[in-house]
C-alpha cells in the first residue's frame, strides 16, 4: 500500500500505473501526487520502461511504498499493459512519469463511476504547466484535443449531466457520460493520464496492442468506447506537463498520424456496419492522416511522401490538405530554409528603432510570413 493508506479507507482498492522512461527528473513528484491521494485505499505500481537516467534509483527511494517493476524498453504501449496486469484493485488508474495529479483526482473519479454506474470509464479535464510552480492554461483539454471542435465539443461528446460531490464536501462536481463511439472515430479527445477504468473493462477488452507504439491509447479507447458509455469530470483533475521530449513529437515524423490509419482500419474490421454507416467519414478520416503523415515526411523522405499523397487518393477522398502537402512536397528544402530565414529577418527590421514602412518592404514580409505558413515543415 502506498502512504496513502493512512487516510480515510475508500473501500475498493484502487491501482495507479505510472509508465516511466527516462523522466528521472519528474518521477518523484508524480508518485509523490498518487501517494498523496485523498482516496486512501491505493497502490502505486511504477512500470520502469528500460529507462537509463537514474530513474531507477529515484524510484528506490519510495522502498516498499511503492511496486516497481522493471522491463526492457517496449514502449508507452507495452509499460501501460504490464502495469494494469499487475494492479489488483478493481479500479485502475494512468498516469505518466512527468505530470501530476490533483489530491481529489481518484475520489472523484470513483465518486463519478458509482454516479454513473453504467460507465465502466472515467476521464477528466486537466491543466497545462511547464513551471510546476503556475499553470499556464486552468482547462487545456479543448485547446489540446482539435478533435473536439470537429464534433462540436464536450457537451455533444457527453451530453449528460449529474451535479456530484464527494464525501459530503459540498463542492460541487460536474459529471458528464455518453457513449462517445462515434465521435472517437474522428480522433482521440480522451486524455489517457486522466483515465480511471474498472479493471473487469480491461479484461473484457483484450489489453493494449503493444505494436502500436504510438497510438495504443487511442486503438484502447476507441475499443473500449464500444462496450461501454465513457464518465467525464468537469475538472482539472491533472497538471499535464508540457515540454519538448514529449512522445507526442511522433507527429512531426508521421509515425503517429500512419498508425492512425492503422487503428481505423482495425475498427472497420471489428465492427461489421461501420463502413455501412461511417465509411465516407472513415475515408475522409484515414485520407487526412496520410496528408498529415505525407507533409510530415516533406523535409526526409519525398519519395515516401508522395507515397502517401497516393495513398490518400485510393480513399477517394482528396480534401484540401492535399493541396498543402503536395506544395510543401515540390518546394526545396533550401527554399523553405531560404524562406524562413528572410522572415526573420524581417521581423528583425521591423522590431528595431528604425521603421522603414515603405509597402514594398511590407509585401515583402507578407509573402516571405505566407509561404513559410504554408510551406515550413
Amino acid at each position: 500500500m502506498g502512504a496513502a493508506g493512512n487516510r480515510a479507507n475508500s473501500g475498493e482498492l484502487v491501482s495507479v500505473v505510472i509508465a516511466a522512461f527516462n523522466c528521472a527528473s519528474t518521477i518523484d513528484g508524480a508518485v509523490r501526487s498518487c501517494l498523496d491521494q485523498t482516496c486512501g485505499n491505493t497502490e502505486v505500481i511504477v512500470v520502469n520502461d528500460g529507462s537509463n537516467d537514474g530513474t531507477r534509483d529515484v524510484l528506490a527511494r519510495f522502498g516498499s511504498d511503492i511496486c516497481v517493476i522493471d522491463q526492457a524498453n517496449g514502449g508507452l504501449a507495452a509499460a501501460r499493459d504490464m502495469g494494469q496486469r499487475a494492479a489488483r484493485g478493481e479500479f485502475v488508474a494512468w498516469m505518466d512519469g512527468d505530470d501530476l495529479a490533483q489530491p481529489e483526482r481518484l475520489q472523484a473519479q470513483i465518486a463519478a463511476l458509482r454516479a454513473v454506474p453504467e460507465a465502466d470509464l472515467a476521464c477528466s479535464n486537466f491543466s497545462a504547466f511547464r513551471d510546476p510552480a503556475e499553470d499556464f492554461d486552468p482547462s487545456h483539454i479543448e485547446a489540446y484535443y482539435g478533435t473536439l471542435r470537429r464534433v462540436g465539443g464536450l457537451s455533444a461528446v457527453f451530453p449528460n449531466e449529474r451535479i456530484i460531490s464527494i464525501n459530503g464536501s459540498g463542492n460541487a462536481l460536474s459529471v458528464r457520460w455518453g457513449w462517445v463511439y462515434d465521435a472517437m472515430l474522428a480522433g482521440n479527445f480522451v486524455h489517457p493520464p486522466t483515465v480511471l477504468l474498472r479493471r473487469s473493462l480491461f479484461e473484457r477488452s483484450g489489453g493494449f496492442d503493444c505494436t502500436l507504439r504510438y497510438s495504443s491509447d487511442y486503438d484502447f479507447l476507441l475499443r473500449t468506447s464500444r462496450m461501454t458509455p465513457f464518465a467525464y469530470v468537469d475538472s482539472a483533475l491533472l497538471r499535464y506537463r508540457r515540454h519538448d521530449l514529449q512522445m507526442s513529437r511522433a507527429a512531426g515524423s508521421g509515425k503517429l498520424q500512419l498508425e492512425t490509419v492503422r487503428v481505423l482500419e482495425k475498427a472497420r474490421r471489428a465492427d461489421a456496419a461501420l463502413d455501412g454507416r461511417r465509411g465516407d467519414d472513415l475515408r475522409r478520416f484515414s485520407a487526412e492522416a496520410l496528408l498529415s503523415a505525407a507533409y510530415a515526411l516533406a523535409r526526409t523522405n519525398r519519395i515516401e511522401g508522395l507515397r502517401l499523397v497516393r495513398a490518400a487518393r485510393s480513399h477517394r477522398f482528396l480534401p484540401a490538405a492535399s493541396l498543402r502537402a503536395i506544395a510543401r512536397l515540390a518546394v526545396p528544402n533550401a527554399a523553405i530554409d531560404a524562406a524562413k530565414w528572410l522572415r526573420e529577418k524581417i521581423r528583425a527590421v521591423i522590431a528595431a528603432p528604425v521603421v522603414f514602412g515603405s509597402e514594398e518592404f511590407e509585401s515583402l514580409f507578407a509573402v516571405a510570413s505566407a509561404a513559410t505558413c504554408l510551406f515550413a515543415a
